[in-house]
């Protein structure tokens, strides 16, 4: 991403970040949809059925994840460019965003209350870094845009 961005062409940069986004969604996708899968299973084996409301816990984050996975690459492209600065006010405005969540949640909904906090604090991050390397770089990260790849 650097050299592409250090050269000016941000039009082949686009293209490259919505290709390697694509590629880390699908790749990503595949795994999270087997754990998803996997999880009753694994959790039935190696642990009793008490266990088993971990998995709405293991759901909540997976769906992040995935979300992460299609769009992560934002903060990676502010990182690689002259943006690092803004890569990390996002950071810093998701952490704090996901702590105050955390301690609103958690007292009355545990577990379930907890993921919420975390994957809302990763949909800010990554939200945010989407917000900057529009405004920063010149184009949104989109991996389902077929027409450049």
């Amino acid at each position: 991403f650097s050299a592409l961005y250090s050269k000016g062409d941000i039009k082949e940069l686009e293209i490259l970040v919505n290709k390697c986004s694509s590629m880390s969604f699908a790749y990503s996708l595949i795994l999270i949809i087997f754990s998803c899968f996997l999880a009753p299973h694994i959790l039935g084996i190696v642990l009793d059925e008490s266990y088993a409301n971990s998995l709405i816990p293991f759901y909540i984050i997976a769906f992040a994840q995935i979300f992460n996975s299609a769009f992560g690459l934002s903060s990676s492209l502010l990182q690689m460019s002259d943006y690092q600065y803004y890569n990390n006010i996002s950071l810093i405005f998701s952490i704090t965003i996901g702590v105050i969540i955390f301690f609103m949640l958690t007292t009355n909904y545990g577990a379930i209350g907890a993921s919420i906090a975390y994957s809302m604090s990763v949909l800010v991050y990554v939200f945010c870094s989407l917000a900057f390397c529009k405004i920063k770089i010149g184009f949104l990260i989109f991996p389902f845009n077929n027409s450049k790849l």
